[in-house]
């Protein structure tokens, strides 16, 4: 049981994994969410007040996951731009980066378009419900593309190969001279028995290998 708590707290220290960890919150809401977001002007009565709050807060929730998985994934820049060198995939970074940057608003702004459909003045309450189908469509359609430039960092410009390769592992260390744990390297540790194949950097282990 230590050994797994050790694990997971090694894994969420390290930037990139907790960038993984993240980002899958904000994509599956993000596309899930659309038909609910789009039924809010059919829904109407007192149960229709619930369905709105508990829609309106799980988006705003998942805005705050959206916003420190792009955290997460700034802190995880200059890792990842060491292992891209230059060239197209560090303009791929960029624009992943940007798009990324996007998202928390884009949910939040959802979230209170969706909160406005709370409003009593029908007029209001359908222009609130129109708007927020709007803004889910535009936050899936960012969401898409963005994940899509995450996955070519991965897979295309081999972003997690360094390690994968080399039949290593990445082992996140913290500064100990700050003991600030955001101040984190990432060192690989030979271990024969993982595999040489390259991996996702979210199916990465991040353990330390207990001989």
């Amino acid at each position: 049981m230590n050994d797994l708590l050790e694990s997971m707290r090694q894994s969420w220290v390290d930037p990139i994994t907790r960038h993984a960890i993240l980002v899958h919150t904000p994509i599956v809401i993000g596309l899930f969410a659309i038909p609910f977001v789009a039924a809010l002007v059919f829904i109407s009565g007192r149960k229709a007040v619930w369905y709105r709050v508990v829609l309106g807060t799980m988006l705003f929730l998942t805005a705050v996951i959206a916003w420190q998985a792009t955290e997460a994934g700034e802190a995880a820049s200059t890792i990842v731009e060491t292992r891209l060198g230059s060239g197209a995939g560090i303009d791929v970074l960029e624009s992943h980066a940007t798009k990324g940057e996007r998202i928390p608003l884009l949910l939040a702004a959802t979230s209170l378009l969706v909160f406005a459909t709370l409003a009593k003045p029908r007029g209001l309450k359908l222009c609130a419900g129109i708007a927020a189908a709007a803004a889910i469509l535009g936050t899936a359609a960012t969401t898409i593309v963005t994940a899509h430039e995450g996955g070519m960092l991965v897979y295309r410009f081999g972003v997690a190969k360094a390690a994968s390769t080399t039949g290593g592992q990445l082992v996140p260390t913290a500064n100990r001279s700050s003991g600030d744990p955001s101040k984190q390297s990432c060192l690989v540790v030979h271990d024969d028995r993982l595999p040489a194949t390259p991996m996702p950097i979210g199916h990465l282990a991040l353990e330390v290998v207990a001989r």
